[in-house]
């Protein structure tokens, strides 16, 4: 949910104060999106750059295992498979980085996908391969960062 200002306080120099006049605006029904699912977990939803499209993850089986999806899917069509659950917008609308898991789980790599590509086209930007660290990303205003802790670490 957000709240959207009403259309003729955009400009007024008092829509700071008018936020309780403001309109909800609901993103995602959650309980409309987990109809027919036996289980449900949305971890990220994520707006673009400009605020034009919200992507999303979704665990419906319970394996912590999720899929990247687009709330417009007539817009983005994309669906990423066999990721964590985090996802990260790059600077603009046209690509987002996501990290997969190996097969026991464990988060191992990180991934750029270009919007309106299918994934196995996708550029991998990080892979861990020593089984005792994880892989793990993030975003500041201008760049991507990871990091790969141990569960060793102190």
């Amino acid at each position: 949910r957000r709240l959207r200002p009403p259309k003729s306080t955009l400009s007024s120099s008092s829509a700071a104060s008018d936020v309780y006049k403001r309109q909800e605006e609901i993103i995602m029904d959650v309980n409309e999106r987990a109809k027919g699912l036996k289980h449900c977990e949305i971890r990220s939803l994520e707006h673009s750059p400009d605020h034009s499209q919200f992507i999303y993850s979704i665990d419906s089986t319970g394996n912590e295992v999720f899929e990247i999806r687009c709330l417009n899917e007539a817009a983005i069509p994309d669906v990423i498979t066999g990721t964590n659950g985090d996802v990260e917008w790059g600077t603009d609308n046209s690509l987002f980085f996501y990290s997969t898991k190996d097969d026991t789980l464990r988060d191992n790599k990180i991934w750029m996908h270009r919007v309106g590509t299918k994934q196995e086209d996708d550029v991998l930007l990080y892979s861990e391969d020593d089984e005792i660290f994880s892989a793990f990303m993030g975003k500041s205003l201008d760049c991507l960062l990871y990091t790969s802790p141990s569960p060793r670490d102190s």
